[in-house]
């Protein structure tokens, strides 16, 4: 008899990515695999549904209470997250003798008290609140010897399936979704069995930050890094056409991000490098984010009148109804084609990625494409300025390639780095040459790799490689390989 698997796609964000890798092709050799979508969050019609066992929605209820749960874990998180890594760098510079409770309390366990309270807050709240029946339902029904789950930070849809699971002993395997999910959404109340994390700097903070031991951590690589990896299909020249972009002219590629400064603001600043020939030969495309929320204090990107900017086609509609209703853009009641091979196309003729920091800097990455990273937000938006604080964000700092801009000042030179930097052909191994360390990367595919952790799981000692490269298995000290005799 087949072991069977339970796929949970809680969202549209976390859907996409997975399904355009054929995250579970692999699994589906080797298992009975069944997939189980949230109906509310989920087009079912842009998930890849062939090869599964059964499909299965969830209609997933809205519990109000959650509401005002999520947003108290990630507003003390997003704020201890800081503090726990300056802490963290300042103990271990710190000689031994001066690294005494007094410094370990200051500068670490106070800045993380707050949040780890918060945690066991919501822990008890989730356990007075009870399992979601309806999902209890389908698991009961299926009997899976492993959950497979999508981390996208502390939400219904990460911690509904890892509770059932847990009552049930139904071992979790969950798959990393974003960049930041690990150590920006939240502590989890409830802990996945075992991690599929992006790479090494993801695995170091699900274990210091959510307190996931190193031997349940898979390095998995991101979803979409297979399709950035492939060169686009059409030429250059008819990219452009479709992006209405001048031809001759170097791209600057503005993304935006979905928790936003005055990105319009950053446009009117580009427009004027270029329009004074500061920037000569060059146009910008600006994507906005997909799911962005509304800016008060944002100028309208509609009313102003660029030579020199160009909407991204596939938003422009969009966009613009997000502007008129000021409504966060969403996509769960409004459909949305992403296509990361899109995103291959847009790359492959831009020069430089400019954009706040967001998935969009590791996808220029895996293109070998230089960024400029902006890390500044004004006044009117200080509320933002977090997301340039986090501990993570410092591995952008360090890539070769990767230009960050502190201030409006200093965005014309940094811009001019990277345009120059883009020139050398050789330059764009050395930015894919940093990229394991934030996105994993072997000669196996993401799927295989799905399948090999879930092999080890069921199969073997449930223990991931990152384990073993970390901690030997024999303490060499103790001489734990010598043994009395080889006769009994």
């Amino acid at each position: 008899m087949e072991k069977k698997i339970l796929v949970f796609l809680p969202t549209n964000p976390a859907a996409y990515p997975f399904s355009q890798a054929n995250a579970f092709s692999e699994l589906q050799k080797h298992f009975d695999v069944y997939l189980v979508y949230n109906k509310r969050a989920v087009f079912i019609d842009d998930v890849r549904t062939e090869g599964f066992t059964r499909v299965m929605a969830w209609d997933q209820p809205i519990k109000r209470k959650r509401s005002w749960m999520m947003f108290l874990n990630m507003w003390g998180h997003r704020r201890a997250t800081k503090s726990f890594g300056d802490s963290f760098k300042r103990i271990f510079q710190m000689d031994m003798e001066q690294r005494n409770w007094l410094y370990r309390f200051l500068f670490f366990y106070l800045p993380g008290f707050s949040y780890r309270w918060t945690s066991f807050l919501l822990q008890f709240i989730e356990q007075w609140m009870g399992e979601d029946k309806t999902l209890a339902k389908l698991v009961d029904e299926i009997k899976p010897n492993l959950i497979i789950g999508m981390l996208c930070g502390y939400s219904a849809y990460d911690i509904d399936p890892i509770k059932i699971a847990q009552k049930r002993k139904i071992p979790t395997l969950y798959l990393q979704v974003g960049w930041d999910n690990i150590p920006h959404r939240g502590l989890l109340p409830y802990k996945m069995d075992y991690l599929g994390a992006w790479g090494y700097q993801s695995a170091m903070f699900a274990e210091l930050i959510q307190g996931i031991p190193k031997r349940r951590i898979f390095l998995m690589g991101c979803p979409f890094g297979e399709v950035l990896r492939e060169p686009p299909k059409r030429p250059s020249e008819e990219i452009r056409r479709t992006l209405q972009l001048p031809l001759g002219k170097k791209v600057l590629f503005f993304a935006g991000v979905s928790h936003v400064g005055n990105e319009v603001g950053l446009l009117d600043l580009l427009e004027k490098f270029i329009e004074e020939g500061k920037l000569p030969n060059c146009c910008v495309l600006y994507r906005p984010h997909p799911y962005r929320q509304f800016t008060k204090n944002e100028p309208n990107f509609f009313e102003r009148h660029y030579k020199h900017i160009y909407l991204d086609p596939q938003m422009k509609e969009r966009f613009r109804r997000h502007i008129e209703e000021k409504a966060y853009m969403t996509g769960h009641q409004e459909r949305l084609e992403r296509s990361y091979a899109y995103n291959r196309e847009i790359l492959s003729i831009s020069s430089i990625l400019i954009a706040p920091i967001s998935t969009f800097v590791a996808e220029a990455l895996y293109c070998g494409v230089p960024s400029v990273v902006v890390s500044f937000v004004g006044k009117d938006h200080a509320k933002y300025s977090i997301r340039y604080d986090m501990a993570t964000n410092q591995f952008y700092h360090a890539v070769p390639g990767v230009f960050n801009s502190f201030s409006p000042s200093d965005l014309l030179a940094k811009c001019r780095q990277a345009l120059s930097f883009s020139e050398n052909e050789h330059r764009a191994h050395i930015i894919r040459s940093h990229l394991n360390s934030i996105a994993y990367q072997d000669e196996f595919s993401f799927a295989q790799r799905i399948d090999y952790a879930v092999q080890s799981i069921l199969n073997t000692n449930g223990q991931s490689l990152y384990h073993y490269l970390h901690d030997p298995l024999i303490d060499v000290e103790k001489k734990e390989n010598v043994v009395e005799s080889y006769l009994s």
